[in-house]
């Protein structure tokens, strides 16, 4: 049963290269690519049960709107880490 939920969570998640952000100025999906992406560790709880560990993946749309997303992290773990938002990526 996790198995199928991860790859649910895979396939809305990612379309190859690809990561879909909810743009708020927009009101619409978009999909950025994976290079573009910034991978960070959001917080660190520690619980009765564990250490819990939020991931977030950041990026810069078109129109300048900074775009966030809770991963979790299945697809934290495999995107590569690129330059990250504001930063030339080299063509």
């Amino acid at each position: 049963m996790i198995r199928k939920y991860r790859k649910k969570l895979q396939a809305r998640t990612k379309c190859g290269d690809l990561i879909r952000f909810f743009n708020v100025k927009k009101r619409t999906y978009v999909f950025l690519d994976e290079k573009k992406c910034k991978k960070t560790i959001l917080f660190k709880n520690k619980t009765s049960k564990g250490t819990r560990i939020c991931y977030r993946i950041q990026a810069i749309d078109n129109d300048r709107t900074i775009l966030k997303k809770i991963a979790h992290k299945v697809v934290f773990d495999k995107l590569n880490d690129g330059p990250g938002p504001g930063k030339p990526t080299s063509l």
